[in-house]
């Protein structure tokens, strides 16, 4: 009987040491584990700052954009103006060359 008792004595330390290599195994995997999801996070967090920096240059591209919309229409605007007083200049001197015309057709025959 106390050999028995000691092969079970035996068996229960290799065992013993069996658990215990397989709970180290465990751990060194969950440390694994740990590590690897605390580089996604990173990742992650890393992700979601260059996002919302993309972000921030679109919406400051897009205002820029609205800006030079802007002074389009100005300068278009202004450009209307501009032709519309070219044309009204063009129309007096029309008027003016008429004008001088008929006050030297008259002369032109006198002389």
């Amino acid at each position: 009987m106390a050999e028995e008792v000691r092969k079970l004595a035996e068996q229960s330390a290799s065992a013993a040491k069996d658990i215990t290599e397989l709970i180290g195994g465990v751990q060194l995997g969950s440390e694994k584990a740990v590590a690897a999801m605390l580089e996604g996070r990173r990742q992650v967090s890393e992700g979601v700052l260059v996002v919302e920096e993309v972000g921030n240059s679109f919406k400051g591209i897009t205002t820029s954009i609205e800006a030079l919309v802007k002074q389009i229409h100005s300068v278009a605007a202004a450009s209307e103006q501009v032709a519309a007083g070219i044309q009204n200049v063009s129309a007096t001197a029309e008027e003016q060359t008429a004008a001088w015309k008929k006050y030297l057709l008259p002369m032109n025959n006198l002389i």
